[in-house]
């Protein structure tokens, strides 16, 4: 039932087949999904990373399931490598980048002061580390896994013709006319 071509996102794109053909899962409050939660912050985000991969590679296998909420991590990641860069050249973009990363930090606040009042303080001081952990690695795994399609759509391969094309001829007589 899954696509055991993608290593992430297959079961969202199980559900969205089953959503095309007008079915629908179910999950019962009786199942226990035992989720493991990676223990440091490289394990998140090499596993952000790989989710942002597989997130790609749905959308591009379901290119009419694309949705904004999907893009905006790595339309993120890409505005604040872009406008850093362009940043020095432009006071606007500078001043559009710093209230970009303004607006951010405030709503990972404000999601963390959220979820400190729900679960717990110690939240407030973790989440706003976690968060752009999580938002950064899927938006760089997205953007990795474009990359590298793209550069291997563009990347001149030497198939068999090509290096059949460019063997050396053997030399040709002048003799051999007769």
């Amino acid at each position: 039932m899954y696509d055991e071509e993608l290593d992430a996102c297959e079961d969202v794109e199980l559900n969205y087949r089953l959503w095309r053909k007008g079915l629908r899962a179910y999950i019962s409050p009786c199942l226990t999904v035992h989720y493991h939660a990676r223990k440091t912050l490289p394990g998140l985000w090499k596993q952000m990373i790989r989710y942002g991969r597989g997130r790609c590679r749905f959308i591009r296998k379901h290119p009419d399931a694309i949705s904004i909420p999907q893009l905006l991590p790595s339309a993120f990641a890409l505005w604040l490598a872009v406008g850093t860069v362009a940043s020095f050249w432009s006071p606007m973009l500078r001043t559009i980048l710093v209230l970009s990363l303004a607006l951010y930090g405030g709503m990972i606040l404000a999601s963390s002061a959220a979820l400190a009042f729900s679960q717990g303080w110690p939240n407030f001081f973790l989440a706003p580390v976690i968060y752009p952990t999580i938002h950064f690695g899927l938006g760089v795994g997205m953007l990795a896994e474009w990359l590298d399609v793209e550069k291997k759509l563009l990347r001149f391969e030497r198939s068999p013709l090509v290096q059949q094309d460019s063997v050396a001829e053997a030399p040709v007589s002048q003799n051999s006319s007769k």
